[in-house]
């Protein structure tokens, strides 16, 4: 299975920037992982649960600023099964390393490569 991370924002124009970014980073350390963004104010309700609902991990991209939202797109049960961060507590390089550490300790990605 190949792991699933979700950057959200509000037009998507953050969370396209960052996901790219670690789309980069995993390719250079060959790590395979879908990678795609989420724009709340863009899509349906329907459609950003859709969205939201497939991910492994779900990145708040608008530092903080969409947490509520995706908690409530979702529902506290679903969230629980995901790993949700916040892009503002993290530099670009901090946020993939917890990403891949979150992915490998849910089983994800393999312990080996990246990091080891």
């Amino acid at each position: 299975m190949i792991p699933k991370v979700a950057f959200v924002c509000g037009y998507g124009r953050s969370s396209s920037q960052l996901g790219k970014l670690v789309k980069s980073l995993a390719e250079a350390d060959g790590l395979e992982m879908d990678v795609y963004h989420v724009a709340l104010n863009e899509g349906t309700e329907e459609g950003v649960r859709s969205a939201l609902s497939k991910a492994h991990v779900i990145v708040d991209a608008g530092g903080g600023n969409y947490t509520q939202r995706i908690r409530a797109a979702l529902g506290e049960k679903a969230l629980q099964a995901k790993t949700l961060m916040k892009y503002d507590t993290f530099t670009e390089q901090e946020l993939y390393d917890e990403i891949v550490a979150g992915l490998r300790r849910r089983g994800l990605l393999p312990e080996q490569g990246y990091n080891q």
